[in-house]
């Protein structure tokens, strides 16, 4: 199953790469391709986007064309700017359209996965990505078997969704004292899943212990940090164990429980979530800078 996994994935990309290579150019959707009507011309800027969200794909040929790559990173930014119903129409829409061409709408659930889902991608958008996989898993144009990668990422997807109450777990302190998530107090808590022997974990820890706000409001006691490493091989957090400020909740997750039932959806490390008082998700897998100007915005 692995290795079709594998195929699979290496298939989508000839079938952004290779098909089309020889393809007479078009018209980029979004621009020229889309005659807006006079009335139009009347219409905010805001209402202008909602309009090219929805027509962008109009006269695009699913079944002959190149720059597919580059027309769906400008489509992605172009959500960007309206409304989450429109963003949905206009991922399905294009999805539909793409069922034309087998290889096509392979191109696209991979430059979905690649641009929307991988953890590295500045891009990376949790709540377009579900549009996507929800319209992959009702497609006729993959096997059950090729699904199984999208379901698996469609379940962790669901799981801790901001709004939703935070799925509790229980961590355990270096004097194998045991504490719950969901009974740390304070008005905001932020978990912080990380190896020490990560380099994006340091720089990330560095960022949050020299922020002026954290510190002000950890010292109020309106935040608080709980450090969770969630690996099974301890050695390397007792090493490091020090290094991590004394004013956090520096844990580790005994068994490595969250990452084998999937409690969380870990697919990179750091990951940063941002709870409420009532431990409701505010910002899932949210880098620093976001969280630090939500809590700038939201100070209590």
């Amino acid at each position: 199953m692995k290795y079709l996994l594998i195929f699979l994935s290496v298939l989508f990309l000839i079938a952004c790469g290779n098909k089309y290579k020889q393809a007479k150019k078009e018209v980029a959707p979004g621009s020229k391709s889309i005659q807006v009507s006079k009335s139009a011309e009347l219409y905010t800027q805001a209402r202008k986007d909602e309009f090219h969200a929805e027509n962008y794909w109009t006269n695009f040929n699913f079944r002959n064309t190149q720059q597919t790559e580059q027309l769906f990173i400008n489509y992605i930014d172009l959500l960007s700017k309206v409304p989450l119903s429109t963003v949905v129409k206009g991922l399905n829409n294009m999805m539909d359209k793409a069922e034309a061409d087998s290889l096509m709408f392979a191109c696209f659930v991979s430059l979905s996965e690649k641009y929307l889902y991988n953890p590295n991608s500045p891009k990376r958008n949790e709540t377009m990505y579900i549009a996507v996989l929800e319209r992959i898993l009702a497609s006729s144009k993959l096997d059950k078997v090729y699904k199984i990668r999208y379901r698996h990422q469609y379940n962790l997807a669901l799981k801790n969704r901001p709004g939703k109450v935070a799925t509790d777990f229980r961590y355990t302190l270096v004097n194998g004292k045991q504490g719950t998530m969901h009974a740390i107090k304070a008005n905001y808590l932020l978990l912080f899943f990380n190896n020490p022997d990560c380099g994006d974990c340091k720089r990330v820890k560095q960022q949050i212990s020299i922020s002026p706000l954290m510190r002000s409001l950890q010292q109020s006691g309106a935040l608080k940090i709980l450090s969770l490493y969630p690996d099974k091989e301890l050695r390397i957090w007792y090493e490091n164990y020090s290094l991590v400020p004394d004013t956090w909740i520096n844990a580790y997750d005994k068994g490595a429980l969250i990452e084998s039932k999937e409690l969380y959806d870990l697919k990179a490390i750091p990951t940063l979530y941002l709870l409420d008082k009532e431990k409701r998700v505010l910002l899932k897998d949210a880098g620093f800078e976001e969280i630090e100007h939500f809590l700038q915005t939201n100070r209590v």
